[in-house]
């Protein structure tokens, strides 16, 4: 049985995300209660952490990230005030996008993800542009044979990649 985002995320018997059951519950009353937000910190270390990108806009970012993560086949997972998960569910790949603590100002950070194609990087760049900054247009690199990357920078500044091992041309 195939799982994505949070490992509390549990699936029943007939095979449906059961969201309420597992992470919000039932209050007292019955009713459902707002789901909680997993904190991503608290997981155990046989559980891999997925990146966890701080921001000072979050709709905005969430909107962002929404856009540019779907050229990688990404999707929105769980969504709740303290953050937004996006889950590949084809690895199992995860990223979530969360506001800033109080107080503590937003350090840019380098991501990197893994496209499936040369189009698929293109794709991710031309996504990107709208809102980002060009850091890096996509082609082959140097690091490695089979490199071939594009750089952007988010609209808070991390600079975000996605890349391709295996290029050639």
């Amino acid at each position: 049985m195939k799982r994505s985002g949070h490992p509390a995320v549990r699936r029943p018997l007939n095979g449906r995300r059961n969201i309420l059951s597992t992470i919000g519950g039932i209050n007292a009353s019955g009713a459902p209660r707002a789901p909680a937000c997993p904190n991503p910190s608290r997981w155990k270390p046989a559980h891999a952490r997925p990146p966890h990108i701080r921001v000072n806009d979050l709709d905005g970012m969430a909107a962002y990230y929404e856009r540019v993560m779907g050229t990688l086949g990404y999707h929105k997972g769980v969504e709740c005030p303290g953050g937004v998960q996006f889950v590949n569910d084809e690895d199992g790949d995860a990223v979530w996008i969360s506001p800033a603590k109080e107080g503590v100002p937003v350090a840019p950070g380098h991501y990197a993800w893994r496209a499936k194609s040369a189009e698929a990087v293109r794709a991710f760049y031309e996504a990107a542009l709208d809102g980002g900054t060009d850091n890096g247009a996509p082609g082959p690199r140097d690091y490695h044979p089979g490199y071939y990357a594009c750089f952007m920078l988010d609209p808070e500044g991390n600079n975000i990649e996605a890349v391709i091992h295996d290029y050639q041309a």
